[in-house]
């Protein structure tokens, strides 16, 4: 068996897909902008079901089909919105099993002195993907500011206008293949790139 096909079964054997369900909907009550709380009780008293009909979806990736997302606008300052996109929970539990799957593979290489959220590895680690930045990487950060303060008198703090809008997937495959040490026509790759090139549509409310 190749190195993809190992890592494209733990992603999507019943357990992984299990526990990506329990990250979904503890995401989606505690920190989501919009969500459907009956959509999440139907999929949680049905997740069996559910679940033997994602795997059965699942015996032939190339003609996978993922469901159509929309876009919604929150507010992000008095001036502004901020654009996201609503998933439907079939393709997100695959996007959160992918997501465990490459953090655990790749949590080693890792820059130390990034301080974005990573895979929660406390007694958390089952009902939440993420460690919580405010608790966690937020602190982190500070405490590294003090030590590079008795080094440096400059900080320089940078930002991507709609960073996620910006990222090219065709770069991001090949960087998780090659750091996977995998072929990007793999079937782990073939399935990632079609959860994350899915149909958006966007409602005008004018």
């Amino acid at each position: 068996m190749s190195e993809s096909q190992r890592l494209l079964e733990k992603v999507i054997s019943r357990s992984n897909l299990e526990l990506a369900f329990k990250y979904v909907e503890y995401d989606k009550r505690k920190n989501s902008h919009f969500f459907d709380p009956l959509e999440l009780l139907i999929y949680k008293a049905n997740l069996e079901a559910f679940l033997d009909e994602l795997e059965e979806d699942l015996k032939d990736i190339t003609n996978y089909k993922t469901l159509q997302g929309y876009a919604f606008f929150p507010n992000k300052t008095e001036l502004c919105h901020r654009r996201m996109i609503h998933i439907p929970i079939k393709d997100l539990i695959l996007r959160y099993a992918f997501t465990i799957i490459i953090a655990d593979k790749l949590k080693n290489k890792f820059s130390k002195t990034c301080f974005a959220n990573r895979r929660e590895i406390t007694e958390n680690n089952k009902i939440r993907l993420l460690e919580d930045f405010a608790e966690t990487s937020w602190p982190e950060f500070c405490n590294w500011q003090q030590e590079m303060a008795k080094e440096y008198s400059v900080l320089l703090k940078t930002d991507i206008s709609s960073f996620f809008d910006s990222v090219s997937h065709t770069h991001l495959l090949k960087l998780i293949a090659d750091e996977l040490s995998i072929k990007e026509d793999s079937d782990f790759i073939i399935l990632l790139k079609k959860l994350l090139q899915f149909k958006v549509v966007y409602q005008d409310s004018n």
